[in-house]
């Protein structure tokens, strides 16, 4: 994120202001304009904002497949523990805007994305591929946030890839410096993965960061 910011400031009609700064650079993400509504004096600013797209990975590294294969029951772990690296980019919240699930095994399970703000490593918490999700008592609290995807929200795109993508603003937070998040992904019905990097599942989050 860039250390500087330019500002310019006027009165404005806020239904129907268009901005029309000359000399400005209007794609600069460290750009801000301050405007004035007319009715109320109150200050409305429209910031420059930093996105950021990024896939998870296994925890700690060195997996190369997101879900290991086999044949998960209702309520495994889909994968071990995962994150997104450094996906608000700082400690602090960010808006989770979409995620995009990419079956190249062309399964389309159902399955539930849980969202953590800091690791849950304490002791008595399993997070293991393929066994239920357990969490100890202080792991619990560092819970984020959470999404459904369910069987029906995937799309056929050819004949071995189904793509499933869910669009909504969840709030997330992480205390991690670095801004990662750690997620965990429980099957939500029976299903089966090939132990294949060419077949696998990508799983992406896409964020606006604060």
């Amino acid at each position: 994120m860039k250390s500087s910011m330019g500002i310019q400031a006027r009165a404005v009609d806020k239904k129907g202001f268009t901005p029309d700064f000359k000399n400005v650079n209007h794609n600069d993400p460290g750009l801000a304009y301050v405007l004035v509504d007319k009715k109320t004096g109150r200050l409305m600013v429209q910031a420059g904002d930093d996105r950021e797209f990024v896939n998870l990975k296994t925890h700690p590294l060195g997996a190369l497949v997101l879900f290991p294969g086999g044949s998960y029951a209702d309520g495994d772990c889909l994968g071990g523990k995962l994150f997104a690296e450094g996906l608000i980019g700082k400690s602090g919240t960010a808006l989770l805007e979409s995620v995009c699930i990419v079956d190249r095994d062309n399964v389309g399970a159902a399955m539930d994305l849980i969202f953590f703000h800091a690791e849950p490593a304490e002791a008595g918490t399993t997070i293991t591929d393929n066994s239920a999700l357990v969490l100890a008592d202080l792991d619990a609290p560092k819970i984020t946030g959470w999404l459904k995807v369910a069987s029906t929200d995937y799309v056929q795109v050819d004949t071995v890839t189904k793509v499933a993508q869910k669009v909504f603003p969840v709030p997330l937070r992480s205390t991690a410096a670095d801004g990662s998040i750690y997620v965990a992904i429980i099957a939500r019905q029976a299903a089966t993965y090939v132990n294949n990097l060419l077949k696998n599942v990508n799983v992406g989050l896409f964020v606006k960061q604060t």
